[in-house]
């Protein structure tokens, strides 16, 4: 899938389109309190050229992504705004009221992808060992039960979802699902964790002999960086404390020392990430092998590991919170990656998956 520009999308197994490069809100929500905050940052991203959002009620930033939608004067149905089922709700068979507060907080009439967040799939009594598979198909009740009938195949028949899926879904909760006599409707996507150093080769392959498209995940946790044993106070409301590495050490150090700081003449760009102690750092910027390609193309090794996701045919969602970053993030259909050029970053997978894995999540 080599041919690729903003308008390009991968067509679901009901015929709905989904675009191939999409905005995650996740970074914006969690790293941003403000909704006003959030809002003017997401609306950056629609000026960008983004107009597939992708949500969980479980991040936030809902009522920020509405009204930046209604203030950018676009169209709703321009936008592809897809959304997930908090894990609590699914297990505790909440199915209805996790759609509702989802569409109640867009302030929106549908969605056009719903999907499960994690398969949930616990070692407990019911509901919470099959949860995903009643989530996904909707269940029988008993009259003493609190729980909801509908699943996400009903969500879809009454069209409150254009189109459903699952997220984390590895290829025995798949086969668990599609085996159920209850799943009379296939998942449309399963967005998976997808990067250089986990290709689930064997999982987009099983996909896509099943005709469900595949989606790419990168979950974000505090293994990513390497960190040095020293505490610093966080700036959010809480005052919490966290660990900082060595880079952002220094960075503080010579802010903190350097008298110009203390001139009327000396000012300092939040933006320019060659001086901000907060500076954002991707995972893959240190990848000598990605950093030669990226410099033979004249891009950041982000831009370059969008692009060779989308040329796998993997529905894209990317996370951003700066600005400058939300415009970079968009700008991956002016190149090309050659054969080679896939080839080497193929070569990088071993396998080596970040946050949760989804036989063993514990919240």
């Amino acid at each position: 899938m080599n041919n690729l520009s903003p308008a390009s999308a991968i067509t679901l197994a009901n015929g709905v389109k989904i675009p191939v490069l999409g905005f995650s809100i996740e970074e914006i929500a969690k790293k941003s309190y403000n909704i006003r905050t959030q809002t003017e940052l997401i609306l950056e991203a629609i000026q960008a050229g983004f107009r597939y959002f992708d949500t969980a009620e479980d991040h936030g930033g809902l009522r920020a992504l509405g009204r930046a939608i209604k203030m950018s004067g676009i169209p709703r149905e321009e936008f592809f705004i897809s959304s997930k089922m908090r894990l609590d709700e699914m297990v505790d068979g909440r199915f209805n009221q996790a759609i509702d507060e989802t569409l109640l907080q867009l302030e929106m009439d549908y969605l056009d992808l719903y999907c499960i967040h994690w398969p949930g799939y616990l070692a407990t009594d019911w509901p919470k060992k099959i949860a995903f598979i009643d989530a996904y198909c909707g269940r029988e009740i008993k009259k003493t039960d609190n729980g909801d009938t509908d699943g996400l195949i009903q969500f879809y028949q009454k069209g409150l979802a254009r189109a459903v899926g699952v997220c984390n879904l590895e290829i025995h909760h798949m086969e668990e699902l599609l085996g159920s006599p209850k799943c009379t409707v296939k998942p449309m996507i399963n967005q998976s964790h997808f990067h250089p150093l986990h290709a689930c080769t064997e999982l987009r392959e099983y996909c896509e002999k099943q005709e469900i498209a595949f989606g790419g995940l990168f979950e974000e946790n505090e293994l990513y960086v390497q960190t040095k044993p020293r505490m610093c106070t966080d700036v959010n409301r809480f005052g919490l404390l966290y660990q900082t590495d060595e880079d952002h050490i220094k960075a503080n150090y010579a802010v903190r020392i350097d008298p110009k700081r203390r001139s009327s003449e000396f000012t300092q760009n939040p933006n320019d990430l060659s001086k901000n102690p907060r500076r954002e750092k991707g995972f893959f910027d240190d990848c000598e092998g990605i950093t030669k390609i990226a410099r033979k193309y004249g891009k950041t090794n982000g831009q370059v590991v969008s692009r060779w996701s989308m040329q796998h045919g993997v529905v894209t969602t990317v996370k951003a919170f700066l600005p400058d970053q939300i415009r970079s993030e968009y700008n991956v259909f002016d190149f090309v990656l050659s054969d080679e050029d896939m080839r080497i970053i193929d070569g990088f997978n071993i396998g080596m998956r970040f946050g949760y894995h989804p036989d063993y999540i514990d919240f």
